[in-house]
């Protein structure tokens, strides 16, 4: 039953955004960039396995791949739009 209701949290707010980018970009955009998945991520991990040691480690390597993934985004940001 909880891995219903992961997956259905996080699905929820990626078809949410995907249907806002349709009509606001710049804010569907500004949501995705928000850490909703991470911080769902940290709290079912801790619900999941009721440990602080598990969750901290989660976060660090969270902040480790962020960077890493700003990579995806350079043939977008240097891209041209119509």
């Amino acid at each position: 039953m909880e891995a219903i209701i992961k997956v259905f949290a996080a699905a929820l707010i990626i078809a949410f955004t995907s249907w806002l980018s349709g009509k606001k970009p710049e804010l569907a955009g500004f949501i995705i960039a928000l850490p909703m998945v991470s911080i769902l991520a940290l709290l079912f991990s801790y619900l999941e396995h009721r440990s602080a040691d598990t969750s901290i480690t989660l976060a660090k390597s969270v902040m480790v791949g962020v960077p890493v993934s700003y990579l995806f985004f350079m043939p977008f940001f240097f891209g041209y739009s119509d």
